[in-house]
């Protein structure tokens, strides 16, 4: 049986469930919206007893929406204060959105938009953060990205499929799984929402999860555009998982539950709907483990390029959760320009399009 829910306040619009206990659902869903906006999460903090009384409207199951909202509030893994992580030494296209930024907005250091992050990149870092009272560490986090948002402006659209968190509740495995790092979604919209910007889009049981993100997608780019965004969830080898959790296999087509190679041909059309929802200098992360690895990861990479408009940088290797490593890839990536280009040819490009080069 399948139920359709409109637009929350939290921002999930029109997902589909299929096969589920209708209400239980609805209501474990509602409690992991509550979860990614508690500002206990946000705090670092041990929950007070009257906190924790206060927090059972979130769900009518109140014994486990406590335990659920004390395991995230002290899971060692969700610790970090920060929606994003770029540094000396970092190579790639959130780099070249970076340096156009620090080149056109003050307090304006101009630079080679080449994509690599380098000295002089470090430095103009380091000068934005004196105007804005953060330490010059040289290192973009939440609140230079943030600064940076605003002021070009751009937006930062966030996927989490926090499918597992459904699936765990319902076999009674979630505190469990959420210790040992296997919730991966839950994990991820934790850290963004302790870092004050908490996910656009959730997958939950989508019966069309490709549309419904390039929904979202649209909807995410009005009034201002996507200049980040970024997929957290389960991947294989050429495939991305945007709903149905580890279960990569099963459904993964029939359902459109993730991105691969097959999806983007049936589904071309649709995703090239999106393709107007980003800034030029705008850039697509996968962030599931191997995404990119073998002719099927570079075939949906390459394939998500030509059909957005904006490279797509997948990992090789498996990737991890939480403890600071969320937000950044570990091992090599593979990046797919649009027209097959290289990170030089589009750096060089859009910044010659916004008259900002200085190559």
């Amino acid at each position: 049986m399948q139920l359709r829910i409109g637009k929350g306040k939290r921002g999930l619009q029109q997902v589909h469930y299929f096969d589920l206990a209708q209400e239980r659902e609805r209501r474990i869903v509602e409690l992991f919206e509550g979860v990614c906006q508690n500002p206990q999460i946000a705090s670092n903090k041990a929950m007070p007893t009257t906190g924790e009384r206060d927090l059972r409207h979130l769900s009518p199951l109140p014994k486990l929406s406590l335990d659920i909202l004390s395991s995230l509030a002290h899971n060692k893994r969700i610790q970090e204060r920060y929606m994003i992580n770029v540094r000396f030494g970092d190579v790639g296209p959130r780099v070249v959105l970076i340096q156009i930024a620090l080149s056109t907005r003050p307090p304006q250091t101009f630079l080679r938009v080449d994509g690599s992050f380098g000295e002089r990149t470090r430095q103009a870092v380091k000068n934005l953060q004196s105007t804005i009272t953060r330490p010059q560490t040289g290192i973009v986090e939440g609140p230079e990205w943030q600064a940076m948002m605003r002021s070009m402006p751009f937006n930062t659209f966030d996927h989490a499929d926090v499918d597992d968190m459904v699936t765990a509740i319902q076999a009674g495995t979630f505190l469990a799984d959420l210790a040992a790092g296997r919730q991966y979604g839950a994990i991820a919209a934790g850290e963004l929402a302790r870092a004050g910007a908490p996910v656009v889009s959730q997958g939950v049981g989508s019966s069309n999860a490709v549309g419904d993100l390039v929904q979202r997608i649209i909807a995410g780019g009005r009034p201002i555009k996507i200049g980040l965004l970024r997929i957290f969830g389960h991947g294989g080898r050429g495939q991305q998982m945007l709903t149905a959790g580890r279960n990569v296999g099963g459904g993964a087509v029939d359902n459109a539950s993730a991105l691969s190679p097959l999806i983007t041909l049936r589904f071309r059309n649709q995703l090239t709907q999106a393709a107007s929802s980003f800034r030029p200098y705008g850039s697509v992360e996968l962030h599931g483990c191997r995404v990119a690895d073998g002719d099927m990861g570079r075939l949906l990479l390459r394939d998500l390029a030509e059909e957005w408009g904006v490279p797509v940088t997948a990992g090789i290797r498996q990737q991890h959760v939480g403890n600071g490593q969320t937000f950044r890839f570990e091992g090599p990536t593979v990046t797919a320009y649009p027209g097959r280009g290289n990170l030089r040819q589009w750096a060089t490009r859009v910044a010659q399009l916004s008259s900002f080069s200085r190559a």
